[in-house]
């Protein structure tokens, strides 16, 4: 468990490593929608966000993508005010060139063995 949140981190400190201060080249671009959305049978979405970076790191270069959608086929979140919710996924893909380094998508159950059940139960990802 401990290598999978390491896994999770590595994103962040990607984009610290980046980020942080020393002149390069990058290429940051994000799409985020502004609101989320109910439909006719009262369900709700988060909006749907896109993140995606292009870096050099130690020589090389890499591009991350960070993306969440909210997935149809996950079962619905009833929040404990009563709303119902359509569940999310988490694509984290990082690749060099056209090797990929990471591809994985992400759902709350990954996390099942460090968030009490009673939390994901009634949470979306």
């Amino acid at each position: 468990m401990r290598k999978l949140i390491y896994l999770l981190l590595l994103p962040l400190a990607v984009v610290a490593t980046a980020c942080g201060g020393k002149k390069g080249t990058s290429n940051n671009e994000s799409t985020l929608a502004t609101m989320d959305s109910v439909d006719a049978h009262g369900l709700q979405r988060m909006q749907t966000s896109k993140s995606e970076i292009d870096f050099k790191f130690k020589g090389k270069d890499y591009h991350s993508m960070v993306s969440r959608t909210p997935d149809e086929n996950l079962p619905h979140v009833v929040n404990e005010m009563g709303d119902t919710y359509v569940d999310n996924k988490i694509v984290l893909r990082l690749t060099r060139g056209s090797e990929k380094v990471f591809d994985k998508t992400f759902t709350k159950n990954d996390f099942s063995s460090v968030v009490d059940a009673k939390f994901l139960s009634n949470s979306v990802l």
